[in-house]
C-alpha cells in the first residue's frame, strides 16, 4: 500500500481518524494512535480521551448496578418478612409477591453489574 500524500512511498500506518495510508514522513504517533501529521492529531487525541473515559464509566456503572442490587435485596427481605409475619391476617396478597419481585430485581441487577466487569 502506498502513502496517500506521497504516492512513491510505502505506507507504514493508517491514520486512526481519516483512515488514510501514511508513510514515515506523514505519520505521527500521538500516544493513543497514529495520525496524519498536523491534520488529524487533535482528533486522534480526542478519541483516546473518549476511550479512557469510557473505561472509567464501565467500572462506575458496574458499581451502580451492584449498589442497586443491595437496595433491592433489602426491600425484598423486608417485604417478605412483613408478609410472613402477617400471614395469619391474610394481608400477604401484596407483600410476599412484592418481596419476591424485589429479590428477582436484586439478582438481575447484580448479574448485570457483573456483565460490565467481565472481560472478553
Amino acid at each position: 500500500m502506498k502513502c496517500y500524500s506521497h504516492n512513491g512511498q510505502d505506507a507504514i500506518a493508517i491514520c486512526k481518524h481519516c483512515n488514510k495510508a501514511l508513510c514515515p514522513v506523514c505519520a505521527v504517533d500521538t500516544g493513543v494512535g497514529i495520525s496524519c501529521q498536523g491534520l488529524c492529531e487533535e482528533e486522534v487525541k480526542i478519541y483516546g480521551e473518549l476511550m479512557s473515559r469510557s473505561k472509567k464509566t464501565f467500572a462506575t456503572t458496574a458499581g451502580s448496578f451492584k449498589r442497586n442490587s443491595l437496595i433491592y435485596l433489602l426491600l425484598g427481605v423486608v417485604f417478605l418478612g412483613v408478609g410472613l409475619l402477617n400471614i395469619s391476617s391474610g394481608s400477604t396478597l401484596i407483600t410476599i409477591p412484592a418481596g419476591l419481585v424485589f429479590l428477582l430485581g436484586a439478582y438481575l441487577s447484580y448479574s448485570s453489574g457483573n456483565k460490565f466487569l467481565k472481560k472478553d
